[in-house]
Parts: structure tokens; sequence; C-alpha cells
């Protein structure tokens, strides 16, 4: 994996994701220089774009995105800004997988799976966790 990042919950505000995201391009890229809290999610993405370009391998680069329901909050743009991060670099390059997920199934069906904008039909693999039985969880 080459970056994780995660939104804080439902009560979040953008720049708080915003904030959480500059902490985790720290964590991530620690050999880059201290980067700002970007002001917007387009802005966030460029810096990851910049950051991910520092990198030199052949393996799959993976990155992972976690709770993006909570990313997206009220007139963020996150959704969009991710859209086009996508379709303008991460797509133009095999090495990338790009892992999203959220607790809310609903949301994700709606905003990721069935997405009209810049995110359409871009789902290569739909995996279905279900709940671990009482022996699953025991075992774990």
């Amino acid at each position: 994996m080459v970056f994780y990042c995660s939104g804080e919950n439902a009560k979040g505000n953008t720049q708080t994701q915003l904030a959480n995201f500059a902490d985790r391009i720290r964590v991530w890229f620690p050999e880059q220089k201290v980067i700002q809290v970007p002001k917007s999610w387009q802005e966030a993405f460029v810096v990851l774009r910049e950051c991910l370009n520092t990198l030199s391998t052949k393996k799959k680069m993976v990155l992972f995105f976690d709770e993006i329901p909570w990313l997206e909050t009220h007139k963020s743009g996150f959704l969009s800004a991710f859209g086009y991060f996508w379709n303008m670099y991460l797509s133009k390059n095999k090495q990338f997988l790009v892992v999203v997920c959220g607790s809310s199934a609903s949301w994700m069906i709606k905003k990721i799976v069935y997405n009209k904008g810049g995110l359409h039909n871009r789902i290569t693999q739909k995996m279905r966790l279900l709940p671990f039985s009482l022996k699953e969880t025991k075992d774990f």
C-alpha cells in the first residue's frame, strides 16, 4: 500500500477532513516537504499526485480510501475531485489499484456504483462482505 486515508466521521466538516488528509500525506510521504492543509479536494489530489510521482516501483501501488461517505461532506466536492483525479491520473497508470469503501452501503451504491459523473462505469471489482458467523467471530 502506498497511501491510506479515512473519513473522520459523519459529523466531520470539509476542513477537518482536508486536515486529516494532509496528515495522512505527511505519514505516507515523510520525505516530502511539509504540506499545508489544502483549501479544496482538488488541491489535495494535486498534492497526492505530486507525492505519487516521486515513487519509482514496478509493483502495484494500492491507494485505499476508507469511509469515503464521510469524506464527501455537504458541498465538499470530494467525489467530483476524486473522479477527476481518477480519470486524469490514476486510470492512466496500470500500476495503481484504488480501493474505496464505506460503511454506508446505500450511499456507496448510489454515489459510487451508480455514479453518472466522473466515476461512471469505473468499477473493476465489487466485493460483498458478509458478517462473520459466531464460529468465525470466535476463531478470529
